[in-house]
């Protein structure tokens, strides 16, 4: 298996190998005692191939699932999802009130001294570790 390490000390807030970018991601700071948070990021494929992002894996939790927000009779619910699907030359973006990194039963409340990572597996063969991710409060879907 081909794996990337990255270094999230570059400063654009970019990480980047050829085939995929990592653009902005964080994860999104808990009240005391919380049990569950999110991580967002945008992945640029610069491939001629579709990608699809297959899990994740971070320090905060060992429940982490892909998912996404659907309307379903004006309720909003949250669904698990086999994969993310980054199409040849695009940019997919996991946001809040959309597609996302969930995560179970954390270890920990998520502050913004929280030290977070993140590895991100995909369909071909290629793994991306970010070593360092930005914690954001999020309020009504916005940070």
């Amino acid at each position: 298996m081909k794996k990337i390490i990255l270094s999230a000390l570059i400063f654009s807030g970019i990480l980047s190998a050829k085939d995929i970018e990592i653009i902005d991601p964080y994860v999104k700071e808990t009240p005391p005692n919380a049990k569950n948070s999110a991580i967002f990021l945008k992945i640029k494929n610069n491939t001629n191939e579709d990608l699809k992002l297959l899990k994740a894996e971070t320090n905060l939790t060992d429940i982490v699932e892909l998912h996404t927000n659907i309307k379903e009779n004006d309720k909003m619910m949250m669904l698990p999802i086999p994969n993310v699907e980054i199409k040849s030359n695009s940019q997919t973006e996991l946001k809040p009130g959309g597609m996302h990194i969930m995560l179970f039963d954390l270890k920990q409340n998520i502050t913004k001294d929280t030290n977070a990572w993140l590895v991100l597996y995909f369909d071909n063969n290629q793994s991306i570790t970010i070593d360092k991710i930005s914690v954001k409060k999020i309020t009504n879907g916005k940070h």
